[in-house]
């Protein structure tokens, strides 16, 4: 899920900006909705797959203050 932004004369792939509905990381977007917070991200496997999360209101907004949680967010839902 790369997305091609550009930015001066040249592109970029990282991720875009977080907004009051979605926060971004490298490969995962985290995204609240009227049902709820959901997590999604590449899972790097050679058959390109995603993995999938319902995730809590307090571990949306760490995603938003602390990217570097989405490991440990993704372990704890991986049972």
């Amino acid at each position: 899920m790369v997305t091609f932004r550009t930015v001066g004369r040249h592109e970029t792939s990282g991720p875009p900006s977080n907004d009051a509905d979605h926060a971004y990381g490298q490969g995962w977007v985290a995204t609240r909705t009227s049902a709820g917070y959901t997590l999604d991200w590449m899972t790097g496997d050679l058959n390109g797959s995603e993995g999938h999360a319902e995730i809590t209101a307090a571990e949306f907004a760490r995603l938003r203050t602390d990217p570097e949680a989405f490991t440990s967010i993704v372990l704890a839902h991986d049972r």
